[in-house]
């Protein structure tokens, strides 16, 4: 009967639990480290039975003046409550500090543990509470088979004749006569050594640091170790190095909100957003700041810009600046992937360059759609077998498939680095620091001619590897607390 109950008791506790995350807490995340916490909940559960029933038992041994469920019952809440009490809210308190954690996972398996814990106390002090009261008035002088002897006692057993303290065993001897009045005893120069072994232990602890070099999972002498390495350094094809950062300047996305997360679920990995796209059709838009004439300065701006930007770029990359930008190789593409310089390369074989910075948003656009249905040029650096450019452009300039207008929505310039991805976590922030510095520092610069129409776009994005960087450092930084 108890048994039986107390493990009904923990599974029982799961409704109410999902109740308060859900509608409480206003969670939905539900993923396998909330099913695999039932496994702690038995632990717990068990423990905080184990705690009430043998306080049970010590009370009707100890206090045979009580007669009655209801003073027995009481003397035992009076005493195991506070002992249930103390390791359940230890435990809450400990899983409600990974509450403070910025990742879905870890925030939502603490707050849902927590919340296992309250309600198992509760279900302790009222509902097995009432399965003893059952059990004291029906089961507990029953025997569960002819060779069983019963459950808890309802009353204390009398004294055998001679009964004395010889009694006890040699180990509650060596407890009760030796261990505990030399703990007591001892108590101050114990409490001094540990504090010592604390400090010295945790001194050492602050010294800790991330190991600087990337984890092997698998053994040097596995083929499949080397791969990407032994592919980097004899087959360096297109992409030069597959183990170097790439940088992307980016025009065409709202700087201060890319993605759009209102709304969404953190704990969808499917439920992404929408992107924040910034309207390019200000730029392009006809006669904006020049009606009388017809022409666009914003506009010629703009081409003016990337191509100046891209010029600067590889003035960075000759100077081996802080920007790390990769050097270019035989064999491999360019460092520094500009549709500005193709596209002006392209002009100047048109017999155009007179024409350069298109003065109108109609001709602009015109003449970029003339180069995208071109060939590729056999002389153009980008070449890639692709049979036109806009086949060989098609991943860093497109247009909004959901947009009405018919502009371009995202030009992007693309930079290798001489960096790898393999560089330690505060290294690779250092680096996107970098770059978003020089970045806004170049667009801010009066000189440079950036168009005020696009003070809204223009930001510096990657593969992923800066996140990661910064997710690393989050997921070490929450790491040392935690253990702190």
């Amino acid at each position: 009967w108890l048994s039986l109950f107390a493990m009904l008791k923990v599974f029982a506790c799961m409704f109410p639990s999902l109740f308060v995350y859900r509608f409480i807490f206003q969670q939905t995340y539900f993923g396998i480290l909330q099913v695999l916490a039932i496994f702690i909940l038995m632990g717990i559960g068990a423990d905080d039975v184990f705690v009430v029933l043998a306080t049970w038992a010590q009370t009707i041994a100890e206090h045979k003046e009580l007669t009655t469920f209801q003073e027995r019952m009481s003397v035992t809440l009076r005493h195991a409550g506070k002992a249930v009490l103390c390791t359940s809210a230890t435990t809450f308190f400990a899983f409600m500090a990974n509450t403070l954690s910025s990742f879905p996972a870890i925030f939502t398996f603490g707050m849902w543990c927590a919340t296992l814990v309250a309600v198992n106390f509760v279900s302790v002090c009222l509902y097995y509470v009432a399965v003893i009261a059952v059990y004291d008035a029906y089961f507990s002088e029953k025997k569960p088979c002819g060779c069983c002897p019963g459950g808890l006692p309802r009353k204390a057993p009398e004294p055998a004749a001679g009964d004395t303290d010889d009694s006890l065993s040699n180990g509650e001897k060596f407890f009760q006569n030796r261990f505990a009045p030399f703990i007591i005893k001892a108590r101050i120069p114990l409490v001094a050594v540990f504090l010592a072994l604390y400090g010295f232990f945790g001194y050492f602890a602050l010294q800790l640091e991330p190991d600087p070099e990337t984890p092997n999972v698998l053994p040097a002498e596995d083929p499949f170790g080397g791969f990407t390495t032994q592919l980097s350094g004899n087959f360096v094809g297109d992409d030069a190095d597959l183990n170097k950062v790439k940088v992307q300047l980016v025009f065409g996305l709202d700087k201060d909100q890319p993605i759009d997360r209102e709304g969404t679920d953190y704990s969808d990995p499917l439920d992404k957003g929408t992107v924040g796209w910034f309207n390019m059709s200000k730029l392009l838009a006809h006669n904006t700041s020049d009606p009388e004439h017809g022409y666009n300065p914003e506009l010629m701006a703009f081409q003016l810009f990337t191509a100046n930007l891209c010029d600067d770029l590889q003035r960075q990359q000759q100077a081996n600046s802080a920007l790390s930008i990769d050097e270019d190789t035989v064999g491999s593409s360019p460092a520094i992937t500009c549709i500005m310089w193709s596209f002006k390369e392209w002009v100047v074989a048109q017999g155009r360059l007179a024409e350069f910075p298109f003065n109108t948003s109609s001709t602009f656009q015109t003449t970029l759609d003339e180069f995208f249905a071109a060939p590729v040029a056999a002389t153009d650096r980008y070449a890639d077998g692709s049979s036109t450019n806009g086949q060989l452009w098609r991943s860093l300039v497109f247009r909004n498939a959901e947009s009405a207008e018919d502009i371009q929505a995202i030009i992007t310039i693309e930079v290798r680095l001489s960096a790898s991805r393999a560089m330690p976590y505060e290294e690779g922030q250092a680096l996107a620091e970098r770059w978003d510095d020089w970045f806004e520092t170049y667009k801010a610069d009066e000189a440079n001619g950036y168009p005020e129409t696009l003070k809204g776009t223009g930001l510096v994005l990657d593969e992923g590897f800066f996140h990661y960087y910064y997710l690393q450092g989050t997921l070490v930084s929450e790491c040392y607390s935690g253990i702190a």
